[in-house]
């Protein structure tokens, strides 16, 4: 079975470009690669059973040519207070996997960084 996810909260993302996320709109970006910062706070969520209420987030990514041209690297950064199975849930839903932030970042990172360090 599928897992279910729900996320409804807010976002915010910032990359390197001249202006915002031209890979958003079909363009290619303004230096030849992206580098980006995204945050959140999901307000209600869920990832299977195991609620995300409250939850904050933020990713790195970075891709050294076209976003579409794949190869991306991300590390995800999760709240402290998200217990190990949120923990798992919003590794789990992040863009390289599920892509619930941007549509174009779907399946075009290669590699996660799984390394945590307590805060």
């Amino acid at each position: 079975m599928a897992d279910r996810w729900m996320l409804r909260g807010v976002e915010y993302a910032n990359c390197n470009c001249a202006w915002g996320c031209p890979c958003q709109f079909g363009a290619k970006t303004t230096y030849g690669h992206c580098e980006a910062v995204v945050t959140g706070h999901i307000e209600e969520g869920s990832f299977n059973d195991t609620k995300l209420d409250g939850l904050d987030w933020a990713l790195l990514l970075y891709w050294p040519g076209e976003i579409a041209d794949g190869n991306g690297k991300e590390q995800a950064i999760i709240d402290e207070r998200a217990d190990p199975a949120q923990r798992e849930g919003l590794s789990t839903t992040a863009p390289c996997r599920r892509s619930w932030t941007r549509s174009t970042r779907r399946s075009t990172c290669r590699s996660t960084s799984r390394a945590a360090r307590p805060t």
